[in-house]
């Protein structure tokens, strides 16, 4: 039986739903002391479920996608925000998957009769990618002929009267995000490089819980290959791990060893277990000696393979 499908998981759904229903309806109507109550105690459960001996017994808090995928076609972006966990401000690069990786994906999803409910097109910023409006055209003909239910969706800044001549070029059965920012300070941001690995209060985290982008957004494939999200595949070009899957991972594999490297240094891992709000771009020790080592020699990384015409 797949894990999104097992009773336990339906568990874990209508617990979401519950705690969905509170935060965004009964928590508005609390007294201030008694939702600061709630957050502490809710602190507390979250730190002890993700310890290693209770992870092992109940598993992972959150499971990554098998049915959404976002595509992190390039790495260049026209706004550089603060926080980027693209790391196009602080590490900024023109790299891109090409129209025959697009291809090889294709093809190799219908080779495996693999269902996607979401593929999404984003980035970086994608509309900057030369060959946008061609590999847009390739999924919409892929979803026409072999996945009819598949929502196709594109993440767009905005910025720009270039972003958004192509924004207006696209089809209208396309589902576009645009987030609309006009500067790169945007007090929304997570703070991606703040390392949970570097704070003394995930010293006792089993980081292959997780956080909900991969169970929600889903997993993610880049120039370089398939990660449990695209966030581990922009920290991968940072760091060097060299460790993107070239094939599509099976259904049972959750990519927990991914999930622990990865987590250990990103941002949104913290976002799940802590409530910090900070506008300033924060950088932890271990981001700092990354991006420094990345200035000195870039990581050169295995790529995903290219499929010809």
């Amino acid at each position: 039986m797949s894990p999104e499908h097992s009773p336990m998981e339906h568990v874990r759904q209508v617990r979401r739903t519950l705690w969905r229903s509170y935060v965004f309806g009964l928590r508005q109507h609390l007294p201030g002391r008694l939702r600061a109550d709630i957050g502490r105690l809710y602190g507390a459960y979250v730190f002890w479920r993700i310890r290693p001996s209770v992870t092992r017994l109940l598993g992972p808090r959150y499971r990554r996608s098998r049915d959404r995928i976002d595509l992190d076609i390039t790495w260049d972006c026209n706004l550089k925000c603060d926080h980027c966990n693209r790391s196009c401000k602080q590490a900024p690069t023109k790299e891109q998957m090409t129209v025959g990786q697009l291809r090889q994906f294709l093809t190799e999803t219908r080779q495996r009769r693999h269902n996607w409910k979401k593929i999404q097109l984003i980035g970086g910023e994608p509309t900057l990618h030369p060959d946008f409006e061609e590999m847009l055209h390739m999924v919409l003909e892929f979803r026409g002929r072999y996945a009819h239910k598949t929502r196709i969706l594109v993440t767009s800044n905005g910025y720009g009267p270039k972003v958004n001549e192509v924004l207006d070029r696209i089809p209208k059965n396309v589902v576009v995000y645009n987030t609309r920012k006009n500067s790169p300070q945007n007090d929304h941001f997570i703070h991606f490089n703040l390392a949970p690995r570097d704070s003394a209060e995930y010293a006792r985290a089993d980081f292959s819980n997780g956080c909900c982008v991969t169970r929600d957004a889903g997993i993610g494939l880049t120039p370089y290959g398939y990660y449990p999200c695209v966030g581990s595949g922009a920290i991968d070009r940072i760091f060097g791990f060299d460790c993107g899957r070239k094939t599509l991972p099976d259904p049972d594999d959750g990519m927990e060893a991914e999930l622990t490297r990865f987590c250990s240094l990103c941002g949104f891992f913290r976002l799940n277990y802590t409530s910090e709000v900070d506008i300033r771009p924060l950088v932890s020790e271990t981001w700092r000696k990354g991006y420094d080592n990345w200035q000195k020699k870039k990581p050169v990384l295995t790529r995903y393979p290219e499929m010809g015409p």
